[in-house]
């Protein structure tokens, strides 16, 4: 059996759409920086909320409590956005990857659609192609 590391996917749904797979590693790496960002604005707010209830003054949490909405935002719009890459990519690499499994079926010769382990591995491999 052969054994895909992560650089072949990689490889291979760039092959399908390089915009949309660029695209999805580009959120990936955005999602990977957002705790960080959490952590950093949830850090701001915390600083800032001893000096507004001794002064009594709110307009001084009101900057690090907003960091604090728009990293949640972008965090909220960047998995919004990642899933909606990865349904399209999905269904890109489905158009694409169906046909040739199907013609690569059609083209084995009789006595390996016979053979019970070739036949129960077309299968499992044909059972997650939706159709």
């Amino acid at each position: 059996m052969i054994h895909l590391g992560n650089v072949e996917f990689i490889k291979i749904t760039f092959g399908c759409s390089a915009l949309l797979t660029t695209g999805v590693g580009f959120l990936r790496l955005i999602a990977a920086l957002t705790p960080s960002l959490e952590t950093l604005a949830v850090a701001g707010l915390l600083d800032a909320l001893p000096g507004v209830v001794s002064s009594g003054r709110i307009a001084g949490a009101l900057t690090p409590l907003l960091a604090v909405f728009a990293v949640l935002l972008c965090s909220y719009v960047v998995q919004t956005l990642n899933r909606f890459l990865m349904l399209r990519l999905s269904m890109r690499l489905e158009d694409r990857l169906k046909p040739e499994f199907v013609a690569k079926v059609n083209r084995l010769a009789y006595e390996h659609i016979e053979d019970d382990g070739t036949y129960d591995l077309l299968e499992r491999v044909g059972a997650d192609l939706p159709g």
